[in-house]
């Protein structure tokens, strides 16, 4: 009885240490136990949050669109020199990890690089070559080094930084005067007409003269612009322009002054001042010009801009022909075809 005894413990024994079965039975006959092993999952490195990237980027060479971007208005005043372009974009986070630090503005091409950081999403450049395109990246603040910086934003292109705008004038007045002379007397007369509107008007001077009399009609005219149009914008220069009449003389019979006071409501104006940096109409084809640029740029747009064109010296000026004295013996007119002023307006893209 013993051996067949210690022969079933044996067999038991075998038994547990060779079963594939799940589980058990107890030998006081109790409930069954679970043996089951378990696999150790294997560890991967958590991939570090990353900062959304900036949106598509802005240029402008607009101060006041510059400081709506966020930066201060001393920092914007450089765009007025024409000298500086800047850059803004858009960004927007939610959640945990929007811990940015600033931006990183990069040149984009076959070689990228970094080559301003800012904690603003605003920045400043000197104007570059035409075509040149740049990109934006968040990085976080450093107490976060966790979080990766962001992929780039779309880029942007600066290809030009104003348009040319032409204003048209609002209002045009032409001036007309007559000095005559009988030799027998020498007794000076002068006959002022009255002033006029319309386009076209005539500047120079008509000189006729006969054995027994001189005649000289001088004529010139003043144009007012109205600015406002142009709004904040920056403005990097610009030119008075009219047409070249078929008929006139190769060159200019005008020279182009501010308006005096009193323009607008006088039958005659002379100038208080030589003319205006220039020195002379420039031709291009069938435009006469004359630059303006300091003029124009520092002009209150509140109010209109008046210019006045007088006869060139060397036919005039009128108040210069006195009594007994002739002349030069040549006459000189140019008509005034569309005068308008071109400007250089700085933009945004």
């Amino acid at each position: 009885m013993k051996e067949h005894f210690g022969s079933f413990l044996a067999t038991i024994a075998f038994i547990a240490l060779a079963s594939p079965l799940p589980c058990v039975a107890s030998l006081s006959g109790g409930a069954s136990q679970s043996t089951s092993v378990h696999a150790v999952p294997t560890t991967h490195p958590t991939a570090a949050p990353r900062l959304p990237a900036p949106g598509t980027p802005h240029y402008t060479t607009n101060p006041q669109r510059c400081v709506k971007a966020g930066a201060s208005a001393d920092f914007c005043a450089q765009l007025k020199t024409g000298k500086f372009v800047s850059l803004y974009w858009p960004w927007s986070c939610s959640g945990k990890n929007c811990v940015v630090g600033g931006y990183h503005v990069w040149v984009a091409g076959t070689h990228a690089k970094a080559i301003a950081a800012t904690p603003v999403r605003v920045t400043m450049m000197q104007t570059p070559h035409a075509g040149t395109c740049y990109y934006m990246t968040a990085y976080a603040a450093p107490p976060y080094p966790h979080v990766a910086e962001s992929k780039p934003s779309p880029k942007i292109c600066i290809h030009d930084t104003y348009k040319s705008v032409t204003i048209k004038a609002a209002r045009s007045r032409g001036y007309s005067r007559e000095y005559w002379v009988l030799y027998s007397d020498n007794n000076p007369q002068v006959q002022t007409y009255p002033a006029r509107g319309g386009a076209d008007l005539v500047v120079g001077g008509m000189f006729v003269s006969t054995n027994q009399s001189q005649a000289n009609t001088f004529q010139r005219a003043a144009y007012a612009f109205d600015l406002s149009s142009l709004g904040n914008n920056s403005v990097f220069g610009g030119t008075f322009e009219y047409t070249y009449a078929k008929d006139d003389p190769k060159v200019s019979c005008a020279e182009l002054h501010r308006a005096p006071a009193g323009w607008a409501t006088s039958n005659w104006i002379a100038p208080n001042d030589g003319p205006l940096p220039g020195s002379k109409f420039r031709r291009s084809g069938s435009t006469m010009s004359w630059p303006i640029d300091k003029l124009i740029e520092s002009w209150n747009r509140a109010t209109p801009l008046a210019l006045f064109l007088e006869e060139v010296y060397g036919v005039g000026p009128a108040e210069f022909v006195k009594s007994g004295v002739v002349p030069y013996g040549f006459s000189c007119q140019s008509v005034i075809v569309d005068p308008r002023i071109v400007v250089k307006v700085g933009i945004t893209v």
